[in-house]
């Protein structure tokens, strides 16, 4: 008996503990179907049916396996990406208010044509693959701001947002992509183009461009750079090409009269797809200039405005084509250039090298030594010069193609390239190819013209003739135009500007002297007592001793009774007029020396001319350590000459009315100090020039004061 009373409690303590243990679990979730479009379905082909009385046709959206959507009704068209991807998120994310099932509209009273859904007004049906699910649409709610939809599949009408029709009623404009081309330009790597010929004839032109990483060539009809920036304009502006308008069905029925059965243009874009754009007639009666157009691969028929990218193609052999075309014959960089010829016909060559530590150099074949016989020279040339002939050469542009395939006939008579005017070589390093550039002058013509052609190649191209005033065969063109520079810490200690007298080139007039001792005074304690003109245009000497630039060179050795062509009227027959060197520069300059080493001078003699014309003066030296020239000066030193020369020749009356008028041209900048920089070319007012312009200007005697 107590074993039955035990066995009791313990069932019953059992009841208990799963009775306590019931209670505490959380209520039992019902188990609902899932949303009506699942969200794992991959969509690749929408269907939206319109049922209502005054129905549109049903639209239908297909994905294509790149990932492109396409409209297939009512037209075929490219879709817009982004109206689809809307679409899809409001389908598969529908933001459900409540939802019940149709047992439960049965149980009150309710059926679905209650809420519009027995044979709803608008049906979507998605796919995926084989797989596919169902939307109807049915009516709105009370409040208008909900719509009843259902998945007949899951028999659950649920309450969603109006936004849901307002997506599905998207205008067919919004739906579709308004560009033709959607290859992004990134992505392209050809551009084809078949232009046709008159009337009905075939292509008569094709073009294509590929590219090579971030280059474009030509590679048919031949092989040739491209323009990189024009083509990738020319792709631009296709990609913001779109649609005005679509022609209808019934109307693009005959492609022929729309011009598209033989396009005037077809354009092709390709990448990892491929789009092609056919251009047929223009739109008759159209307020702005339009076309009919149409993709390849769609019978959809739409009209585009008339843009100036289709001229660009229809002349895409001339319009994208590389007008820079040196650059694609050199193997190397302009920097990379290391010989330099240039002839004249066959008169004169001039050929200039850079050596090892990057300076330039002119070889001079035509000296000769001591005993007469022949001897190669080297003149430093000025590396600003041939680095702007070098570029110049290397953006030398075609002003047009003239001919790819010119004849025997066309060398020698249109283009004169048979026996160019101007040859022009250049070289890298010895295992690189020598390109050469011929240039032809034809004077057949008014104006004249300049063609241009590498030599092994059949291309003749017509160029400006800005490069022939980059060209000379005169090697003081490219002489360094620093004549010479002392070096660091010398000093000038001496300074007289002595004017000669007859041909004597070693007597004259004084016309400064000074002197100064570097560890006592400066040029600015020498010129304190002299006039404002004189302050302020010593320096400017000073400077030009420190460091003797010239304009241009004249000659490479120093004559006493020089000639030159002023291009004025002369009785003598060569045309030449004597230009007798008037006043000598003589400068002392003192070494810098090492330790307590005394220090060591040198002198520097300079001759100069006359005032020739207002902006022509001439200068010379002959002496060591200078290298002999004759060359022109800068219009700094020719003014600053002009000013010393009458400041120090004129009495005392004259200098007054003088300083008057010889004013620097900027009067509000600071005077240069003797010691420091000189002073600015701009600062010191410049000569006069004669009356008569083209004469030499005489020596001014100096002037004898009124009794």
């Amino acid at each position: 008996m107590r074993f039955k009373l035990t066995l009791f409690l313990l069932l019953a303590n059992l009841a208990v503990f799963f009775l306590l243990w019931r209670l505490n679990q959380p209520p039992e979730i019902p188990i609902r179907p899932g949303g009506p479009i699942p969200k794992d379905m991959d969509i690749d082909r929408i269907l939206i049916e319109d049922r209502a009385a005054n129905s549109v046709e049903p639209r239908e959206l297909t994905k294509d396996r790149n990932g492109a959507w396409h409209l297939v009704k009512p037209v075929e068209w490219l879709a817009n990406d982004f109206a689809v991807t809307n679409l899809i998120t409001h389908l598969q994310f529908l933001d459900e208010a409540a939802s019940f099932s149709i047992e439960n509209l049965k149980k009150s009273g309710q059926t679905p044509k209650d809420f519009g859904l027995d044979k709803a007004a608008v049906k979507v049906t998605v796919f995926s693959g084989t797989r596919s699910a169902e939307l109807d649409i049915g009516t709105s709610t009370l409040n208008g701001n909900r719509l009843y939809v259902m998945n007949p599949a899951d028999g659950l009408v649920r309450v969603v947002g109006q936004e849901l029709l307002t997506t599905l009623d998207l205008p067919l404009d919004d739906l579709r992509e308004k560009n033709p081309f959607t290859l992004p330009i990134f992505k392209v790597q050809s551009l084809s183009i078949s232009a046709a010929g008159a009337g009905s004839a075939p292509a008569a032109t094709f073009t294509r461009f590929v590219r090579a990483d971030d280059e474009w060539r030509m590679d048919t009809p031949f092989s040739c750079p491209a323009d990189a920036d024009a083509v990738n304009r020319a792709i631009t502006q296709l990609e913001n090409l779109h649609a005005e308008s679509f022609v209808p069905a019934a109307d693009a029925a005959d492609p022929a009269h729309l011009g598209l059965t033989a396009p005037s243009l077809k354009i092709e874009l390709k990448g990892d797809t491929s789009q092609a754009l056919w251009l047929g007639n223009e739109v008759p009666g159209a307020p702005e200039k339009e076309f009919y157009a149409k993709l390849a691969d769609s019978p959809t028929v739409f009209v585009v405005k008339a843009d100036g990218v289709f001229t660009t193609l229809l002349h895409a052999q001339d319009a994208l084509r590389e007008r820079q075309f040196l650059g694609q014959f050199l193997d190397f960089k302009p920097e990379g250039v290391t010989t330099i010829k240039i002839r004249l016909t066959d008169t004169a060559e001039v050929q200039m090298e850079m050596l090892e530590n990057h300076t330039w150099q002119i070889v001079n074949n035509e000296a000769t030594d001591t005993t007469g016989a022949p001897a190669t020279t080297f003149i430093a040339a000025d590396a600003s010069i041939i680095q702007a002939l070098l570029t110049n050469l290397r953006h030398l542009s075609a002003k047009s193609f003239a001919s790819d395939a010119p004849t025997s006939d066309d060398l020698q008579n249109t283009f004169n390239l048979k026996t160019p005017e101007w040859k022009v070589t250049l070289q890298g390093d010895k295992a690189t190819k020598a390109v050469i550039l011929d240039i032809g002058i034809s004077t057949a013509t008014t104006p004249i013209r300049y063609f241009a052609k590498i030599e092994g190649t059949d291309s003749v191209y017509e160029i400006d003739s800005e490069i022939i005033g980059q060209l000379s065969i005169n090697p003081l063109h490219y002489r360094d135009r620093i004549l010479e520079k002392l070096p660091t810490g010398a000093q000038i200690v001496s300074l007289k500007l002595t004017h000669l007298t007859g041909d004597d080139l070693t007597t004259g007039d004084e016309v400064f002297n000074g002197t100064v001792d570097p560890t006592k005074t400066t040029w600015d304690d020498f010129l304190k007592g002299k006039s404002q003109l004189i302050r302020d245009s010593m320096p400017v000497v000073l400077d030009a001793v420190r460091q003797f630039t010239v304009e241009t060179y004249e000659k490479t050795k120093f004559d006493e009774h020089y000639q030159m062509n002023l291009a004025q009227s002369s009785s003598d027959p060569t045309g030449l007029t004597p230009v007798p060197w008037r006043f000598r520069l003589d400068a002392v300059v003192q070494l810098a020396t090492a330790g307590n080493a005394t220090a060591s001078t040198e002198k520097l003699t300079f001759y100069f001319s006359d005032r020739l014309k207002g902006s022509l003066q001439l200068g010379g030296t002959s002496d060591a350590p200078l290298p002999p020239a004759i060359f022109t000066l800068p219009m700094s030193m020719i003014g600053a000459l002009g000013v010393i020369t009458r400041e120090q020749t004129q009495p005392a009356e004259a200098t007054e009315t003088l300083r008057g008028l010889d004013q620097p041209i900027n009067p509000n900048v600071a005077a240069p100090t003797a010691s420091g920089n000189a002073a600015p070319a701009s600062s010191v007012a410049p000569l006069s020039p004669p009356a008569d312009a083209t004469a030499p200007a005489p020596a001014i005697p100096p002037l004898t004061p009124a009794p």
